[in-house]
């Protein structure tokens, strides 16, 4: 079933943060995978390792927050500062519909990662025209 949610990056506090909104919303988080838990951690700095990867949690109205460790220089973003470390993130019924939803909203835009099997699941990012940073996601075939 398609979902949007909201995707938080910070420059290595993410566990931190998450326990503290974990806190706030009287919930628990969901899952944690670091980096270092992705394909061995090959092809990613040694320094990234043991950094969050992704941490997912459901909040008010059960709208999913997720948030990760940003590692400068790595995955094309540069650094975390205000403004660039929060995404709206649709994950859409199918590929199709996320190739659709990307080609418009990339528009007069900038494409981070356009749509690919990123081994994870059928991913892109972008920043639209007017600076509002959009994730994908689609699980695994």
């Amino acid at each position: 079933m398609a979902s949007v949610g909201t995707y938080l990056n910070f420059p290595g506090n993410a566990l931190e943060v998450m326990n503290f909104y974990a806190g706030v919303f009287d919930t628990e988080i969901m899952s944690v995978t670091k980096y270092g838990d992705f394909g061995g951690g090959e092809g990613i700095p040694e320094e990234a390792l043991d950094h969050v990867m992704n941490s997912q949690m459901l909040i008010l109205g059960g709208h999913l927050l997720q948030a990760s460790d940003h590692i400068p220089g790595f995955g094309g973003m540069g650094q975390v500062e205000f403004g660039n470390n929060i995404s709206i993130v649709l994950m859409p019924d199918s590929r199709p519909e996320t190739d659709r939803l990307f080609a418009l909203l990339a528009a007069g835009g900038r494409a981070t990662q356009p749509p690919a099997d990123m081994g994870f699941g059928y991913f892109a990012d972008l920043t639209d025209k007017y600076g509002i940073n959009w994730m994908f996601f689609n699980a695994p075939e």
